[in-house]
């Protein structure tokens, strides 16, 4: 048996309206069955960002912390970008 704990939740009239319409359509059997495949897209969508951010992101910024003469200011970024954008030569730094 799955351990389990009820939950009271507040949806707004237009929330509550789809999950009821979600549920008489027969796709699921109850407004519980609604609520967990909601969650699980929203697990599937979110994970997969945080485990970037937690890997290569929180890398690059102890990286940056540890050489921060390499860093380039805002100018320099947007001037890079603009660059790269025509297709044009990137100047060295």
């Amino acid at each position: 048996m799955k351990n389990q704990v009820e939950l009271h939740v507040e949806l707004d009239v237009s929330m509550a309206d789809a999950v009821a319409a979600l549920v008489d359509s027969g796709r699921y059997a109850n407004q519980s069955e609604v609520i967990v495949h909601a969650l699980r897209l929203l697990f599937s969508q979110t994970q997969p960002v945080e485990q970037w951010l937690r890997s290569e992101v929180a890398a690059a910024y102890d990286q940056m912390q540890g050489s921060p003469g390499q860093l380039l200011s805002s100018q320099q970024v947007r001037t890079h970008v603009a660059q790269l954008h025509r297709g044009g030569a990137i100047e060295p730094r």
